[in-house]
């Protein structure tokens, strides 16, 4: 079976369009926002690619610490994360409320939630 042709793609987008079951989404979301290449030949070597760029730019993002990244975007994290899932325990955790590792914490789930949602 090659890639899903563009007419497939189509038609899942509008099957999709009245909600997807809970246990499919994460398999067909990431097709539909264009984050998995249709074709299963390189769709390997794209992934591993995208996860190390992703990497790379949390490394980067947090070289400085909390004070390197853009004030305005932070407020704005700090304010939807846990507002996006008020119920988990890990934004309501003393841990995760203290200044330290609790800035990379959230962005790094705000940029996973943004990026696989």
């Amino acid at each position: 079976m090659g890639a899903p042709s563009n007419n497939e793609v189509a038609e899942l987008r509008k099957l999709a369009w009245s909600g997807l079951p809970s246990d499919l989404r994460a398999v067909v979301w990431p097709f539909l926002l264009g984050y998995y290449p249709l074709s299963r030949a390189t769709r390997g070597q794209v992934l591993a690619r995208k996860r190390e760029e992703y990497a790379s730019l949390v490394r980067l993002t947090f070289t400085r610490g909390k004070e390197g990244l853009d004030q305005q975007i932070w407020h704005q994290i700090e304010i939807d994360v846990p507002r996006t899932r008020p119920g988990v325990r890990l934004w309501m955790a003393r841990g995760t409320q203290r200044v330290g590792r609790a800035h990379e914490i959230r962005f790094l789930i705000f940029m996973a939630f943004i990026t696989t949602s």
